[in-house]
């Protein structure tokens, strides 16, 4: 048995994977806010003994230290890191907010695990960092084009696990 942290458990991959993840035997522990994320998603998680909700903001100033502090966050295998403010018109509209959530969001959870000897990590970025001069067969040996705050997010997000590796 392992236990994983899931960010952005409330939404349909978050909630997919921690059930898949809870069905095979593991503990996980889901973080979401509930600024995009649905609360029916996870109706069936919250049912489960071995499944913890967290609700909170990735982005606060306060969260590495709030969750460091937490006895359950011992022994975590890895995280998957799905959060994020996802839907291009909202990341265009408020740039501020995307920032926060998928910048400061992915710094803090890397903080987070470098402070909790959390050694992996499974990160959903994006095509979107390639933007759309490249071809349709998009290949990570491809040079980044981020057309937007949300793909600018993503990208910042992958050079920053490079660089905390």
């Amino acid at each position: 048995m392992n236990k994983y942290l899931v960010t952005g458990v409330a939404g349909f991959v978050g909630s997919t994977l921690s059930d898949a993840l809870l069905e095979e035997g593991n503990v996980v522990i889901g973080i979401d806010d509930f600024s995009i994320g649905l609360r029916e998603n996870i109706l069936n998680l919250t049912k489960n003994k071995n499944f913890t909700l967290i609700e909170t903001d990735i982005s606060s100033k306060t969260f590495v230290d709030e969750m460091s502090s937490r006895s359950d966050f011992c022994d975590i295998s890895g995280v998957f890191h799905l959060a994020a403010l996802s839907r291009i018109p909202l990341t265009t509209r408020d740039p501020e907010k995307s920032h926060n959530i998928n910048i400061t969001g992915i710094f803090n959870i890397l903080q987070l695990m470098r402070r909790n000897g959390i050694k992996k990590i499974v990160f959903s970025s994006s095509a979107a960092v390639y933007g759309s001069k490249n071809p349709p067969l998009q290949i990570e040996t491809m040079v980044e084009n981020c057309m937007n705050p949300y793909a600018l997010g993503k990208f910042v997000g992958e050079q920053y696990i490079k660089t905390f590796c």
